[in-house]
């Protein structure tokens, strides 16, 4: 299949309200309404151009019926109301863009599968607009409406470490600027977006490394919220994580299988043999006891902090916790020690997954796959989910030595 047709058979339907999500244009309209000099000029400026950014990022174009009648049809059924659409208005702001060369069109054709005159016409934004669209907004930042957030942070500063970010740990420096070299790539060159309340939102991704008392605690990478939606995707439920789009492709999330806890073994020469979580038949619960207990100092502290856990509150009492916790130091003997430790050994294995995620997306940025990380997983495009596994297994030996298992619905 060339080009042509496969760019005709992907291209998507022309969104009329795009522009809630797109500020980039901002830049460009004033000064092609002026040209245009139509009444409306602006509001299908912004609908095309939204159009030909979003299609743009997703690889592809959209497309759009130029005839009155179909637009006759979709204004009587639409209950937007305030988007009536002019085809003749909508027609004169693509016929500029694409005579002054910032869109290519592929005019109305038959369609490829049925074989049934349709009259829809496609567009792609060309090499000339993607530039006026890079040039424009990188004068233009403050349309964005985002926050400045460093990429490195330190709470629960006990040892009063000053952050002069001219000075910090060269490993941490470095750091530093991976992850402002990813935010700058997501900024450029990913788009996502996500279904929430019914709603399709873009989800601008800017990620900061997070410490707990000093450099050898924490560090996990943590979506920060930038762009007004008071949400991140690491904070969207399972089900809304499973609407997440990037570049316009569906996605995938494989995860490690009991990271932590294949961690712990892993960095201490030792092999987790069987299921991690099979002390006890409630595996949910399972979870719960052996995570928490590896972030508490006592043991009586892990049992009122899962006592106190959502899953747990109304299901377990005192004594199944204290019996689950029994048998979990049972079953994970070989690394017992860990458990209830005074140096908060969970912190360290946030430490230890930090690394090897920004391994992970280092490696996928370089080779042009954009992956969104959640701790323990990475939300992919479906197409590259393959080339994804294969990452996060060669980082995770690369970091350990061992093998993992990883999974993904």
């Amino acid at each position: 299949m060339d080009t042509k047709t496969t760019q005709i058979r992907q291209a998507k339907p022309i969104d009329v309200i795009a522009e809630l999500n797109f500020p980039e244009v901002e830049p460009l309209i004033d000064g092609f309404a002026k040209e245009i000099n139509t009444v409306d000029a602006k509001k299908y400026l912004t609908m095309v151009l939204c159009n030909a950014l979003y299609t743009s990022m997703c690889g592809t174009g959209f497309y759009v019926s130029r005839d009155c009648h179909v637009w006759a049809a979709y204004n009587k059924t639409t209950t937007l109301k305030e988007q009536k659409i002019s085809v003749r208005k909508l027609n004169a702001v693509l016929d500029f863009l694409v005579n002054r060369g910032y869109l290519k069109e592929i005019k109305g054709h038959k369609d490829l599968i049925s074989n049934v005159n349709n009259y829809r016409s496609r567009y792609f934004a060309t090499e000339a607009l993607t530039f006026i669209f890079n040039t424009k907004n990188k004068a233009h930042k403050h349309i964005f409406n985002t926050k400045h957030t460093n990429t490195i942070r330190l709470k629960k500063n006990k040892h009063d470490i000053k952050l002069d970010f001219n000075s910090l740990p060269t490993n941490i420096l470095a750091k530093k600027h991976s992850i402002e070299s990813l935010n700058a790539y997501y900024s450029d060159s990913v788009l996502v977006t996500c279904i929430k309340n019914n709603e399709k939102k873009r989800l601008r991704i800017n990620l900061q490394s997070v410490y707990t008392e000093d450099w050898e605690h924490g560090g996990r990478l943590y979506a920060t919220c930038t762009d007004g939606n008071g949400f991140t995707y690491q904070t969207l439920k399972k089900s809304e994580r499973k609407t997440i789009e990037i570049n316009g492709e569906a996605t995938v999330e494989p995860d490690f299988h009991c990271l932590h806890i294949n961690l712990a073994y892993n960095l201490n020469g030792k092999e987790l043999v069987g299921d991690a979580y099979d002390f006890v038949s409630d595996r949910k619960f399972a979870k719960k006891v052996i995570l928490i207990s590896l972030n508490c100092t006592t043991r009586n502290q892990a049992i009122n902090a899962i006592l106190e856990n959502p899953y747990v509150k109304h299901k377990y009492n005192y004594l199944d916790v204290e019996l689950a916790i029994s048998k979990m130091l049972e079953r994970h003997s070989a690394i017992r020690e860990h458990f209830f430790a005074d140096d908060n050994f969970g912190l360290r294995l946030q430490n230890a997954d930090s690394e090897l995620m920004l391994s992970i997306l280092e490696l996928a940025k370089s080779i042009n796959i954009p992956i969104i990380p959640v701790h323990d997983s990475c939300i992919c495009r479906e197409s590259d989910v393959s080339s994804v596994i294969t990452l996060m297994r060669n980082c995770y030996h690369n970091l350990t030595r061992h093998n993992i298992e990883i999974s993904y619905e």
